[in-house]
């Protein structure tokens, strides 16, 4: 997924987020799609 704006970036991960129900202390580190190879990647981590 190729953003040119990080507020977009941020914007499409807190989507993921409230699409996936991924709630604190979880959240999407990042969400890229690969066209090439057909591969939607939604990375999620935890802050303690």
């Amino acid at each position: 997924m190729q953003l040119k704006d990080p507020t977009e970036a941020m914007q499409s991960e807190k989507l993921f987020e409230t699409e996936l129900g991924v709630c604190p202390p979880w959240y999407v580190k990042e969400a890229r799609f690969d066209g090439a190879a057909k591969v939607f990647t939604i990375d999620v981590d935890f802050k303690l």
